[in-house]
């Protein structure tokens, strides 16, 4: 049985919806976060080898992870989670872009099987599309 952290898995990137509640002021465009809802500069990222996994911490705890495994020379992500609590605020983005950063730098290349990070990949193309192991 799977240990659960009271993460959700993200599967894709959603689409924004574009219903407003009336508390939103018009000015918000929809698919931007909200001011409270913008990365925390205290959020910290690393990278924690031995369990196979890129974290981003807040407060000293684990409120998202990207999973993987090395085949040879590629990092192989297998899974990304972000906990519940912080959706919305871009931390999955971030932790992808430090983790495909973190695989750049050591000349390794990505074999995305998370559809999230396939998904960033895909967005940020021009950037990280060289990265992905053909």
């Amino acid at each position: 049985m799977r240990a659960s952290l009271g993460f959700r898995r993200l599967a894709r990137h959603r689409q924004p919806t574009s219903r407003r509640t009336p508390l939103e002021p018009a000015s918000w465009q929809h698919g931007a976060m909200k001011q409270q809802q913008q990365p925390s500069a205290a959020a910290e990222t690393a990278h924690d080898e031995a369990l196979g996994r890129y974290e981003l911490r807040m407060d000293g705890r684990v409120v998202a992870l990207a999973k993987y495994h090395r085949d040879g020379d590629a990092v192989v992500f297998t899974h990304t989670e972000v906990d519940e609590a912080h959706e919305g605020q871009g931390l999955g983005s971030r932790l992808a872009a430090y983790a495909l950063d973190d695989v750049r730098s050591r000349g390794l290349k990505a074999l995305p099987q998370c559809s999230f990070i396939a998904g960033y990949i895909a967005r940020h193309e021009k950037e990280y599309g060289p990265l992905v192991k053909r």
